[in-house]
């Protein structure tokens, strides 16, 4: 296997048909129907689009590209790659990987490395590593830098990485630098589906880091990157500003002088600011988006949302009875009406999940005799879930049921409080498992406070999402393995529900085994079933891959007409093919 493009995975998104739908409710400092948001936006008295350019306020005054980055009330100053909770632009606009593979187009594009291949056995991968790359204080990117990021990792449990890499660790053995442009990766046993993992892990500065003392605390508030943006010239806790590498490898790239991070709080403060001009680049759901968005500006304003994203889960957390009871989370499954939560709370963007629990980015992979046989799990039949709470012996008590052991049928779901779309699901989550004698209660909080909860699996039930990658193996590993899972209080950037299946250990150990794609798919079906038989987790609709932007003021964004990369600024390692494209409008 070599650097370059790869077939696509499915075939070429399109845009999303939309469905105007009211509906009322409270979140963050807002309280909003769509007409109460428009009506909003008039009364500040700004016309959409018009708002100057945002400029450095660091003396230059050139224009910045202004970027709604995550959901956050005010910022901390960390840009750590490695820990879990590192995002973008931290992620993949400081540091950069290896290679990048772009969801929208199923292609690889070489980055920090020209090319990679496989020794025949399967056991060592090599990196050919681009000449002529410097980090931003001028000193030489070599081979050794790549080695040291990854001998980190394997070194340190606490460190997440990125693109999956973390479930690579046990089976890497070490790397090395046989030269300044070569890099070799060693394994106990044939893996390849290391290539995209590793490939796509955001590398730091051997000179800067080997002297850190402790990598998962230290924040790099002052970072060194190889990455088209990587001076932090403002740092506030409402804004910062991040300006262009100086050093950059790409000649004449990239082609705007700087990024721009305004903070806000819920997704109804981020849509109003991107009405209002306040951001020009967001990833971000925002309801009836023709009419809330895109009417405001149309010969500017830009949303694609194609279905090739994260599947949507409610996640029971295993390692707490009973939710580590099969029967339980089927009969919730059954409970749950899909179609309702992607109408009212997704605006029709989506639709329900079929039983394999994968995304329209695996399309190619999915077993329609799995679809057909677990037809029953995601319909929502509450008459049956009934029945099945029954014969398991949770047994009525007024208006909710108990386990056999006594133990009421209650539980608290989790969200981010912000995230409109999620709170909406999560109310009618609750409404429907009223019907069969469950009762859950919502809390909504902070995303960081989300994130730490999850994490270290501090829930009962959550909803949450699964990992993006080109083959089945993360999608599966991430949900099933409990190579990757950690006890209740240990850091888990996937596998939060805390669920670990033999089975699928044991074809996840042959899938990486091989680089046959017949053998692969016949091991994805086997994995579909699994996961059938064992409901880990509980699926819930595809995501769509929420993106918007204005081209007002800069040009060159993906589109479906474009479908280069995904739009959402969040999206990767192809964020970086977005950020090298821009230039002024």
């Amino acid at each position: 296997m070599t650097g370059g493009d790869r077939p696509p995975l499915k075939p070429r998104a399109k845009g999303t048909a939309m469905k105007t739908i009211s509906r009322h409710h409270k979140q963050g400092p807002f309280h909003l129907t769509r007409r109460g948001l428009l009506q909003a936006a008039g009364a500040a008295g700004i016309l959409a689009g018009s708002a100057p350019f945002v400029r450095a306020q660091d003396g230059s005054g050139a224009p910045l590209l202004r970027i709604g980055a995550g959901q956050a009330a005010s910022w901390v100053r960390n840009f750590n790659p490695l820990v879990p909770d590192s995002l973008f632009p931290t992620q993949y606009a400081i540091h950069e990987p290896m290679l990048v593979f772009s969801t929208a187009t199923g292609k690889t594009t070489p980055w920090l490395a020209t090319g990679w291949g496989f020794s025949d056995d399967g056991k060592r991968l090599t990196f050919t590593l681009r000449d002529g790359v410097k980090w931003s204080d001028g000193q030489p990117f070599t081979a050794r830098d790549v080695a040291f990021t990854l001998n980190l990792l394997k070194k340190n449990p606490g460190l997440s990485g990125s693109g999956g890499i973390r479930g690579v660790m046990d089976t890497m053995t070490g790397a090395a630098a046989t030269d300044d442009h070569t890099c070799t990766v060693d394994f106990s046993r044939a893996f390849t589906p290391a290539l995209y993992a590793i490939g796509q892990q955001s590398i730091v500065p051997e000179h800067v880091w080997k002297d850190v003392a402790d990598p998962v605390t230290f924040a790099n508030d002052n970072p060194v990157g190889t990455g088209p943006f990587t001076q932090v010239t403002v740092f506030k806790p409402q804004y910062w500003e991040l300006h262009r590498n100086p050093n950059y490898w790409q000649a004449g790239k990239p082609g705007i002088e700087g990024l721009a991070f305004p903070s806000y709080a819920s997704n109804d403060a981020g849509t109003l600011g991107l009405i209002n001009g306040d951001f020009e680049w967001m990833q971000l759901f925002i309801p009836d988006v023709a009419n809330t968005f895109v009417a405001r500006n149309p010969d500017h304003f830009r949303y694609w949302y194609p279905l090739i994203g994260e599947m949507v889960m409610l996640y029971a957390n295993t390692a707490k009875k009973p939710l580590d009871d099969i029967v339980l989370r089927k009969a919730i499954g059954m409970g749950v009406n899909r179609q309702q939560i992607c109408t009212v709370a997704v605006y029709d963007y989506t639709r329900p999940a079929d039983a394999t629990g994968m995304s329209d980015l695996y399309a190619q992979w999915k077993d329609p005799g799995v679809v057909e046989a677990g037809k029953d799990l995601v319909s929502h039949d509450p008459a049956k879930a009934n029945a099945m709470l029954d014969a398991a012996g949770y047994a009525r008590d007024g208006d909710v049921r108990k386990a056999p052991d006594g133990t009421p049928l209650e539980f608290e779901l989790v969200m981010p409080s912000g995230w409109s779309d999620w709170v909406q699901a999560g109310q009618i989550i609750a409404q429907n498992l009223k019907e069969i004698g469950i009762r859950v209660k919502l809390r909504g909080v902070e995303v960081t406070a989300w994130y730490d909860a999850t994490y270290k699996g501090a829930f009962q039930l959550s909803l949450g999402s699964t990992s993006i990658n080109p083959t089945p193996y993360d999608h599966f590993q991430s949900l099933m393995s409990g190579k990757v899972s950690r006890p209740v209080g240990e850091v888990a950037a996937v596998n939060w529900h805390r669920y670990g299946s033999p089975k699928i250990d044991g074809l996840l150990e042959t899938f990486a085994a091989t680089a046959d794609e017949a053998q692969q798919k016949g091991l994805a079906r086997e994995m579909q079933q699994a996961f059938l038989d064992e409901w880990p987790a509980i699926p819930l609709y595809p995501g769509p891959q929420w993106g918007e932007c204005s081209t007002a003021k800069f040009k060159g964004f993906p589109s479906a007409d474009a479908p280069y990369a995904l739009l959402g600024p969040s999206i990767a390692s192809e964020a970086l093919l977005v950020l090298t494209a821009l230039t002024p409008a």
